[in-house]
């Protein structure tokens, strides 16, 4: 085998496995669909500090829809 098909199936076979692994990846479905930019925090004082800055910028919408939305997990 010349080094030429060593390179493409080398190439393929990591191709597949990168592949398998990002499809074995849990999915973040929540919120993706309510707002159009979420902000992440996390659930100490910095996710609060969050809230309470998107609470004084008013309700920012567009077309109807809000536009920016808190997101806190779990840092520790």
């Amino acid at each position: 085998m010349n080094s030429t098909k060593k390179a493409l199936l080398c190439a393929a076979a990591v191709f597949t496995a990168c592949f398998i692994v990002l499809s074995l990846f849990p999915k973040d479905d929540s919120g993706t669909d309510r707002a159009l930019l979420r902000i992440g925090a996390g659930d100490d004082i910095s996710g609060y500090l969050i809230d309470e800055t998107l609470s004084r910028c008013g309700g920012s919408t567009i077309r109807g829809e809000k536009a920016v939305e808190a997101f806190e997990f779990n840092d520790c």
